[in-house]
């Protein structure tokens, strides 16, 4: 009934079913059919005619009274919806920088679209991310291992060496080939605790960027971080191994949101031909 009551609106505010039907960008009979459904449907008679003019009923203004608002409402909510920017939800690791998603925003190719990003970092699994992707939750997934699916694009985007990270004050230049305490950055899994044991062995896990590059500085714990981050940080500091790894980033995106979300593609291109900064 919503469409008969749209158009009861505008026959109540018109003058005529010319004019009506002009503004409404119907057809004459399309207005009497919807005028005759509501009156049939809620047993009253709405309308009087009145030659080629239409007078409202007790009824009708009774009921226009009750849903102008409601329709206003309705009219103003999907007009915020069709105005509003479109939001791209990205959900990454703590260990790529979000510099190059903030460059987007200003980027001369996608100028015509006004964005907004908004980043997750934790996620219970890999299997909830990829069932929100399906159902527009997230657009944009960044994560090292890859997926292999009809219903999903995969790109490979970088590879990056990793290397051993440690403190000079603790170790001086000396990098062991297996060292006994290894802290790393938690990559994605929501954990319930900051600080996660690995049983049976002497690795830490530790999901605050901050805190894991503050332990190896002040304790005797060897960080695993890419050659490329490793390499910008102070080397009176910090002292790094030759490269003991790889590591592949892969952009995970669903078919249906390229085309639910045309500037996308856009994106997935622009991050294709960029190199992300790991930190």
């Amino acid at each position: 009934m919503l469409k008969e009551l749209v158009l009861f609106k505008y026959v109540y505010e018109g003058d005529n079913f010319r004019d009506i039907a002009k503004k409404a960008n119907t057809s004459i009979s399309s207005l009497s059919r919807a005028i005759t459904n509501l009156e049939q449907d809620c047993g009253k008679k709405l309308f009087i005619k009145n030659g080629i003019a239409l007078t409202p009923t007790s009824e009708g203004k009774f009921l226009y009274s009750k849903i102008t608002a409601s329709l206003n409402s309705v009219v103003f909510e999907y007009e915020m919806f069709r105005t509003s920017i479109p939001q791209i939800t990205l959900l990454k690791p703590i260990q790529v920088n979000s510099t190059f998603f903030v460059r987007l925003l200003h980027d001369e190719a996608l100028k015509c679209e006004e964005l907004s990003f908004k980043e997750l970092n934790n996620y219970p699994t890999r299997e909830k991310a990829y069932s929100d992707l399906l159902i527009g939750e997230i657009d944009l997934f960044i994560d090292k291992k890859p997926l292999i699916d009809r219903r999903y694009q995969c790109h490979k985007i970088q590879t990056d060496d990793l290397v051993f990270l440690r403190s000079k004050q603790f170790h001086g230049d000396i990098i062991e080939s297996e060292p006994k305490n290894i802290i790393k950055l938690k990559w994605l899994d929501d954990y319930s605790d900051k600080f996660t044991s690995n049983p049976g062995t002497n690795e830490y896990l530790i999901d605050s960027l901050i805190s894991f590059y503050d332990i190896i500085e002040n304790s005797k714990y060897t960080g695993i971080v890419s050659e490329q981050t490793a390499s910008t940080l102070s080397h009176e500091v910090y002292s790094f191994s030759g490269v003991i790894g790889k590591m592949d980033l892969y952009l995970i995106v669903a078919n249906r949101n390229v085309v639910n979300k045309p500037v996308l593609k856009e994106i997935i291109k622009k991050i294709q031909e960029s190199k992300l900064t790991l930190r």
